[in-house]
C-alpha cells in the first residue's frame, strides 16, 4: 500500500497561542518560539468613522426590533388562538 504525501497545510504553521507554558507536563525549555503576537492595536484605516459607528448600532437595533416584534406576533396570535378557537 502507497501512503499518500501530506500536503503542507499554511495554516500549520499559524501560532495562535503558545501552549509551551512553564508548569506545564509538555513544557519544553528549549523549544522554539514561533511567531509572536504583538498585540498592537489595529491601523486607524481599520477602526470605523463615528458615522459608520451610528450606522451598524442603528442595524443591530433594526435587527433586535424584528425579532422582538415577530415574538410579540407570534405570543398575540398564539393568545388569541387559545381563547377564541382551543377555548371554545
Amino acid at each position: 500500500m502507497r501512503k499518500r504525501r501530506k500536503e503542507k497545510n499554511p495554516e500549520d504553521e499559524i501560532v495562535v497561542v503558545n501552549m509551551n507554558v512553564d508548569g506545564m507536563p509538555w513544557y519544553d525549555e528549549h523549544a522554539p518560539g514561533g511567531p509572536k503576537y504583538t498585540g498592537k492595536l489595529p491601523d486607524r484605516q481599520d477602526i470605523p468613522s463615528w458615522k459608520e459607528t451610528f450606522m451598524i448600532i442603528g442595524g443591530a437595533m433594526k435587527a433586535g426590533l424584528l425579532i422582538s416584534l415577530v415574538f410579540a406576533a407570534t405570543l398575540i396570535l398564539f393568545t388569541l388562538f387559545c381563547v377564541y378557537v382551543w377555548g371554545r
